[in-house]
């Protein structure tokens, strides 16, 4: 990865998003360095990853499975005594599994189903 192949690959999203007539200034050409996010220790999949783990936090909780709550406090405190990964196990999410994301998809799947009935 390049500066000047991150700089195209950010050009090229501003067109898609915005459209051929979107005017890209000096400024704005080198916008995609300036956030790390795009190229610092996976930080965009952190966030993917912790809203799948939360999902699955949250659907045992609402399900009423026996020990969520208490697997959700005994993981809050823990503060930050652990890595993140170990942390989740604390709370019964397994993140080293496929299982949290298949099932963040399956809850994205069923609310836009939601959404597209509604509209």
């Amino acid at each position: 990865m390049t500066a000047e192949v991150l700089m195209k690959i950010c050009r090229d999203q501003y067109v898609r998003y915005y459209g051929p007539d979107f005017v890209i200034d000096p400024e704005l050409e080198v916008e995609g360095l300036r956030i790390p996010h795009h190229y610092l220790n996976y930080y965009v999949y952190r966030y993917a990853d912790s809203y799948c783990a939360a999902a699955a936090i949250a659907q045992r909780i609402q399900r009423q499975e026996p020990g969520s709550r208490e697997r959700w406090l005994d993981f809050l405190k823990t503060g930050n005594s652990k890595y993140a990964i170990d942390m989740l196990k604390v709370a019964g999410v397994d993140m080293t599994t496929p299982k949290p994301i298949e099932e963040a998809m399956s809850l994205f799947e069923r609310l836009l189903g939601e959404l597209e009935k509604l509209l």
